[in-house]
């Protein structure tokens, strides 16, 4: 059996409300493990979705999401005065995804007892 990378728990630990975009998720685990961590650890809906996404370009910002005429969704540079490309979106880029609840609370039940020790 090969264990658990410890990213995986740290990524845990680290993500506020154990809930978040595939991207802060992969801030704290390498991209290649990413889908192990979500068959292991999360969950979605698909009405699960963020109002705004990282910029794809890292200057900084965030981009709305927002429909487009066509039926697309486009994230939208929230600059002011904009300087980023506004970008077409995937829903798999701004679903949320969010620890399963057994795991989370199993692991709200682990987080009491490392307090104790």
């Amino acid at each position: 059996m090969t264990p658990v990378p410890p990213t995986f728990w740290t990524a845990l630990e680290s993500v506020p409300g154990a809930t978040a975009l595939p991207t802060t998720w992969t801030h704290h685990i390498a991209k290649s493990d990413f889908d192990t961590f979500k068959v292991l650890f999360l969950t979605s809906r698909p009405d699960a979705l963020a109002p705004f996404v990282p910029c794809p370009w890292n200057c900084g910002c965030l981009h709305k999401v927002v429909p487009r005429e066509n039926g697309t969704l486009a994230g939208v540079c929230q600059c002011n005065p904009a300087n980023c490309t506004n970008t077409p979106l995937l829903t798999t880029v701004f679903r949320l995804y969010y620890v399963q609840e057994p795991v989370a609370t199993w692991f709200s039940h682990l987080q009491s007892l490392r307090t104790v020790i």
